[in-house]
């Protein structure tokens, strides 16, 4: 669930520990991601059996720093259970994992840090035309994570 979609409702708690709040991306409202962030963190707060879908490319597309996200994701990494693997093209929008992009080294930096300290699921969020491409993709996916 994207945290917007929860604002002002009362998540009851028999089911609470069923949602994952996924991040925001560039393409949302707010304007920048502290503004996201403290949204989305406060959210976690309020709800603390919420666990957490981080999808890089959303993450990416608000701060492209790993440092940067990395002290940004700090508060709630422990509860990512989810990961959704991709990146964003030109017009924002999920494209495949290719080591050529430009978030291909800040992706890996941030997800080596994320896979040290949890062991979350992955789904590849990629555009996929044909057997080989996810092929390649399932490559990229591991190259990016080891």
């Amino acid at each position: 669930v994207h945290p917007h979609i929860l604002f002002d409702k009362i998540v009851p708690s028999d089911i609470s520990k069923l949602v994952m709040l996924e991040n925001l991306d560039c393409r949302q409202k707010a304007v920048n991601f502290t503004h996201r962030g403290a949204y989305f963190l406060s959210m976690l707060k309020e709800n603390p059996d919420f666990n957490v879908c981080f999808d890089i490319a959303h993450a990416l597309s608000v701060q492209p720093d790993a440092e940067a996200l990395l002290t940004e994701i700090q508060p709630f990494i422990h509860r990512i259970s989810e990961i959704h693997l991709s990146f964003f093209g030109d017009n924002n929008h999920h494209i495949q994992i290719e080591k050529n992009h430009k978030w291909w080294e800040p992706a890996k930096e941030t997800l080596n840090q994320i896979f040290k300290m949890v062991n979350p699921r992955i789904i590849l969020e990629t555009p996929t035309v044909c057997e080989t491409e996810m092929e390649s993709q399932f490559f990229n996916a591991q190259m990016l994570i080891r």
